[in-house]
């Protein structure tokens, strides 16, 4: 069986209420939010007890330096971009669980690889369509936000509306 889904490429879009669970979830910023996805690997045993986690390149941004207005949009962006993974690997769970049921999971091999191409080409601040990008328009994330008003506010990032 080859199955490779579209998430997590852009356009990050997903019903309501997978991105609605992680409200709040990253509201400590990304530069926590690292630290801890780091910690928790160690712990789990996924990265050795002596791996150090690499210095945040000096042209990254730092959620410090996000404006206040400007943070219930990014922290939008991650809730979305974490309900489309959770909901992705569902999708794949439901294979496995089908391998189970027909009681040939023991006889398969299976490779699962999730990811994209690494940090978004985007920008360093999100954005509502990679189009923006691939044809060089600018869109401030006060640009952004507006246009994100008229179609409903947050909740309605990674909705239809966004496909």
């Amino acid at each position: 069986i080859y199955f490779a889904p579209g998430g997590t490429h852009a356009p990050h879009h997903i019903f309501p209420e997978w991105a609605d669970k992680y409200k709040g979830k990253f509201d400590m910023g990304w530069e926590e939010q690292r630290n801890m996805t780091f910690q928790k690997q160690k712990a789990m045993g996924w990265i050795p007890d002596s791996a150090k986690l690499t210095p945040i390149a000096d042209t990254m941004g730092r959620w410090s330096d996000v404006l206040d207005e400007h943070k219930a949009f990014e922290l939008r962006l991650m809730e979305v971009y974490a309900g489309f993974l959770e909901h992705t690997d569902t999708q794949h769970g439901k294979i496995l669980d089908e391998l189970q049921r027909q009681n040939i999971e023991n006889n398969t091999l299976v490779l699962y690889i999730t990811g994209d191409n690494g940090a978004s080409a985007e920008g360093l601040q999100g954005t509502l369509s990679e189009l923006l990008t691939v044809n060089n328009l600018p869109a401030t994330l006060d640009q952004q936000i507006s246009t994100l008003n008229e179609f409903g506010g947050l909740k309605a990032l990674g909705s239809e509306h966004f496909y």
